[in-house]
């Protein structure tokens, strides 16, 4: 899992919605997340999100808000990290 995230990071492509529903093995017992549904491509050197994505409880709290607030900046990065639990 951490090697995929990394993957994605090392592309600038924040995944936003890393659960177990998201993640497959292959016949060679290789991990591979899918659903890119979500998935942003975000700057590395100024990595700032503020689409309010993702699947509750998995998501980071700095993403999770109350309806009809306007969503706040955040790091995709740390939050696709926390919802894999690095």
């Amino acid at each position: 899992l951490a090697k995929g995230v990394t993957f994605l990071h090392d592309h600038s492509i924040a995944h936003l919605d890393i659960k177990p529903g998201n993640m497959v093995l292959t016949d060679e017992f290789c991990l591979q997340i899918i659903d890119l549904d979500v998935a942003v491509e975000v700057s590395r050197d100024s990595p700032v999100c503020t689409d309010y994505v993702g699947t509750f409880p998995w998501m980071a709290p700095e993403i999770e808000q109350e309806d009809n607030r306007p969503a706040r900046p955040y790091d995709p990065f740390l939050a696709d990290r926390y919802s894999c639990g690095q």
